[in-house]
């Protein structure tokens, strides 16, 4: 019996929906079949309009295997249909898409283009859930940049009209990156204030994999403020829901993440352990940008626990990741990797060639966390390099010590505060301020045991007793 036209439109509306419950629950090969089979069906049934959304609702699946061509050509494809059927929201939706996809390639010129023009579209529409999801576009491009200050203008817009709106899941996804922006510029109390009020329209709407992500960036800032077991509660409960479920990339972002609290409390076993899971799922998921993240992670574990070699195969590794797929904040952590890899080895001249490129990249990137981190670095080197303990080079690396620290502080950073105490106490002991050198060692030890921090309060108690 032949099929009705009408049955294979159903077909097709059953299909998409199917589509969007698995890429929800992170089953995109699933989701990418019943999509394949959802345009080959609409185009069947001669739906030229059906097969457009099709197309974009495939691009968009593809987008979490990063097959940034496919999804290009799919979305370029959607976007030529819609421009001839004249459905001005399709063509705004691809255009959506068409940013999204030129951000994730480091391409921001093309991404501003393609968000001004969807924007315009939304504008011109009267669309305001469209406008407002475009200035949340741009906003992610800016922050992408380092324009915060542009970013933050059109988060304000969206979070306006999601307001306007009373669109309790519009106000969870812009409340999150609004977070975001905050624990980038290190202003985390607004940080945790975004976040938590994020948190209450996810789990008012019921989405758990949202809720999931808040948690999880709650985490970041208890982590960045030194509440290390506030952290691990938060990690944990957003690994649960990953799990439930089943959202891969979701989980192997936690595990990631929790790994380096639990680094920080002197469980290295057990945070290698989780970082082997995370690279296992990143690269199931063909994701990158993400395997690229959890080797530099590993790579500067191992670093810590004098498995060299291995660090060293990491973060390389890591470093090449980074570099194709043109993600400045990820070579800046790889390069400092490597840069305290090689302070290890006493390669001074490789560490300052490393630090250079990773500093370079912080500035460009104004990120005041990077960037402290980098002074650190860069006063180690300075440090290790000295020619005589005293006179201009060793003034020259204090000031640059003292940089770091303040920075640090400015931040509210104690976990931070206290191991740029560390390495200037070691400092000082080498170029004979014994005294200066046990205070700071001191000063670190009580730091670390009020954060939990076992691993660092073991080196300074061993400092303290040589």
């Amino acid at each position: 019996m032949t099929r009705s036209r009408f049955s294979q439109r159903e077909r097709v509306r059953i299909y998409r929906m199917r589509a969007e419950v698995l890429t929800n629950i992170g089953d995109l090969e699933s989701a990418q079949r019943d999509m394949e089979l959802a345009v080959s069906l609409a185009g069947q049934a001669g739906d030229r309009l059906q097969r457009a959304n099709c197309l974009q609702e495939l691009a968009t699946v593809l987008g979490g295997f990063s097959e940034y061509d496919r999804v290009i050509a799919l979305s370029e494809e959607a976007l030529r249909e819609y421009r001839d059927l004249g459905d001005r929201a399709g063509e705004c939706a691809a255009l959506g898409n068409l940013s999204w996809v030129a951000c994730q390639r480091g391409d921001f010129p093309s991404a501003l283009y393609f968000e001004s023009e969807s924007l315009a579209l939304a504008r011109a529409l009267g669309d305001r859930a469209k406008e407002a999801s475009s200035y949340n576009s741009l906003a992610f491009t800016c922050r992408q940049t380092g324009d915060f200050a542009r970013a933050a203008e059109a988060s304000g817009k969206a979070l306006a009209l999601y307001r306007e709106l009373e669109d309790p899941g519009g106000l969870g996804v812009i409340l999150n990156n609004l977070g975001y922006q905050a624990y980038l510029e290190g202003r985390y109390q607004d940080a945790e204030a975004h976040y938590r009020e994020a948190l209450a329209f996810r789990r008012l709407i019921g989405w758990q994999e949202g809720e999931a992500t808040v948690l999880n960036n709650l985490a970041l800032v208890a982590h960045r403020l030194g509440y290390l077991k506030r952290a691990q509660e938060h990690y944990e409960s957003a690994l649960k829901i990953y799990q439930r479920i089943g959202y891969p990339h979701g989980e192997a972002a936690v595990l990631r993440n929790l790994a380096q609290v639990l680094q920080a409390q002197g469980e290295d076993d057990w945070a290698v352990r989780l970082l082997e899971s995370a690279l296992e799922i990143r690269r199931a998921i063909r994701d990158p940008y993400g395997e690229a993240a959890v080797l530099i992670t590993l790579g500067g574990l191992l670093a810590e626990g004098g498995r060299d070699d291995e660090a060293e195969k990491a973060l390389t590794a890591g470093l090449a990741l980074a570099r194709s797929q043109n993600a400045p904040d990820l070579q800046a952590g790889a390069a400092m990797g490597l840069a305290r890899l090689d302070l290890n080895r006493d390669r001074i001249t490789q560490a300052e060639v490393w630090t250079r490129e990773a500093l370079k990249r912080a500035e460009a990137l104004g990120l005041k966390p990077l960037l402290a981190e980098g002074f650190l670095l860069r006063a180690r080197v300075s440090w290790a390099g000295l020619s005589s303990p005293e006179g201009c080079e060793w003034r020259s690396a204090r000031e640059i010590f003292d940089r770091s620290l303040a920075l640090f502080e400015e931040l509210n950073q104690p976990l931070d505060s206290a191991r740029a105490r560390y390495h200037l106490a070691q400092a000082c002991l080498s170029v004979g301020g014994k005294e200066e050198a046990g205070r700071l060692f001191e000063e670190s030890r009580r730091a670390f045991s009020s954060l939990g921090a076992k691993a660092w309060e073991r080196k300074c108690a061993e400092a303290l007793s040589a």
